[in-house]
């Protein structure tokens, strides 16, 4: 079979989303990407990819839903093109042959080990391959970093780029040698869109389960809602039938208690038109003792 002629695949169609683990420490949890619009940046019309973290600490017992930002992507010619430092650099070029190699980008950062940490990293294909996913038969590149590149794909091995649905390990390249820098995603779990359908890896039995190392905990922070957010007097929360919980704490911006309030209603209507204009952290505590963390606005 001769890889290079086979079908160049769409890059980030409608519904795409991608689920990577993630694991620093006594926070674990994954990491949702999906498309959520397109967008105009320097006559290129982008894929713009938003980043939500969902996270669970073992330790302090809470979840959180961290907002990690946008990514601007496009395809053209079979290579994956990400908005970097003002400028366009490859993500992926499933053009590639077994030698070839390009430059990407990812943070920046200093290490007190190793010094200053390079803005870009050096992606080398070792070998090239074929994958059949949902009966597509998609084109696949083993690759590794160049020589001592500071940022490269990791979290799998080997490292595999597979076409329409990118890197099996986190989408993203990591620093290697940036050991100060937190690692923002790991292994893909799964892909899917509307076309293509889903695509699962096996390392999780779910696409958006916390997997703890006492088992699997199901994430209800994202199912959870304050309405209407920002708020004036009064606000719903609104829980998924499985979820009871017992109470509510308010946090102001520096950390103290300011009110706290029983909750015993999915639905549960309170009255915060004591509170000033600006920022709160809301817990909600459940009757297993899970802490449920959300952001409010008073306006």
């Amino acid at each position: 079979m001769n890889l290079t002629n086979l079908c160049a695949q769409d890059w980030a169609p409608p519904g795409s989303t991608w689920h990577y683990s993630f694991n620093n420490f006594s926070v674990e949890g994954y990491i949702e990407i999906k498309y959520i619009r397109d967008s105009l940046i320097f006559n290129k019309n982008c894929k713009v990819l938003e980043k939500i973290k969902y996270i669970y600490d073992s330790v302090l017992g809470y979840y959180d839903t961290i907002n990690l930002g946008l990514e601007f992507t496009y395809l053209d010619s079979n290579k994956v093109y990400y908005y970097k430092y003002d400028t366009f650099f490859i993500l992926y070029n499933f053009n590639a042959q077994p030698g070839d190699w390009w430059i990407t980008a990812s943070g920046s950062g200093s290490s007190p080990l190793f010094g200053s940490c390079d803005s870009t990293g050096i992606v080398q294909v070792d070998s090239i391959c074929t994958m059949v996913i949902n009966s597509d038969t998609l084109r696949c590149l083993n690759v590794s970093r160049k020589d001592t590149s500071d940022w490269a794909f990791e979290w799998v091995s080997p490292v595999k780029i597979v076409e329409k649905i990118g890197c099996l390990g986190y989408m993203f390249p990591e620093p290697f040698y940036c050991v100060i820098d937190i690692y923002e995603g790991g292994p893909l779990r799964c892909y899917e869109d509307s076309i293509f359908g889903i695509y699962q890896t096996g390392i999780s039995s779910s696409c958006d389960y916390i997997i703890t190392s006492t088992g699997e905990v199901e994430n209800y922070s994202k199912d959870i809602f304050l309405y209407p957010n920002p708020a004036k007097d009064y606000i719903s929360i609104i829980l998924p039938e499985e979820v009871q919980a017992n109470s509510m704490v308010v946090y102001n911006s520096i950390g103290c208690e300011i009110y706290q309030s029983e909750l015993n209603k999915n639905n549960s209507i309170l009255n915060l038109s004591m509170l000033s204009a600006g920022l709160y952290n809301i817990k909600i505590i459940t009757n297993n003792n899970i802490f449920i963390k959300k952001i409010l606005i008073i306006k």
